[in-house]
């Protein structure tokens, strides 16, 4: 009877790369050995374009992560490193922590927080129905029902001065 094998921290299943093309792109950047990879995806890297100190990517190896957000496994592809380290510029050691729905997500979030901070630097006063509406509607999407009395107090003068206008 034979020996065991060790099983491979990556998986296996692409019968167009050969076996020593994996391992060329395995041991092409040395994170990999401690990620577990996929190698049914893997581009050629642009060295010339990465953001680095030290060793470069030859390849790009789909790799497999969780999610600190939503906890579910994600898989951040060949095509979006290529993308991050090539076409963004982001340091060739970076990896996603979210999901992409996750980071999706919070960007959206961070959007809305945006629109909402650029309501903190004018009066209340000042602002037309249509913005009073649009500043309401963000203090309820970004904080919900649970406001502080200063966000309450807040969004019942913007709600006050809408109805205000509309029984006008």
């Amino acid at each position: 009877m034979g020996k065991k094998r060790k099983k491979p921290n990556y998986m296996r299943g692409n019968p167009y790369i050969s076996r020593k093309k994996e391992r060329e792109a395995l041991s092409s950047y040395w994170r990999y050995s401690y990620l577990k990879t996929d190698v049914t995806d893997i581009l050629e890297a642009d060295i010339s374009k990465q953001n680095r100190s030290w060793g470069a990517r030859g390849y790009y190896i789909a790799t497999l992560h969780v999610c600190r957000q939503c906890g579910k496994d994600f898989r951040f592809t060949a095509q979006e490193q290529k993308l991050w380290f090539e076409e963004y510029g982001f340091f060739i050691d970076a990896y996603p922590g979210c999901c992409l729905e996750c980071r999706r997500e919070k960007r959206k979030q961070k959007a809305i927080k945006h629109r909402y901070d650029a309501y903190q630097t004018e009066e209340d006063g000042k602002l037309s129905i249509d913005q009073c509406k649009e500043l309401a509607d963000l203090i309820m999407e970004l904080f919900g029902p649970d406001l502080d009395e200063k966000k309450r107090n807040r969004y019942n003068h913007m709600m006050n001065r809408i109805s205000r206008e509309e029984r006008e």
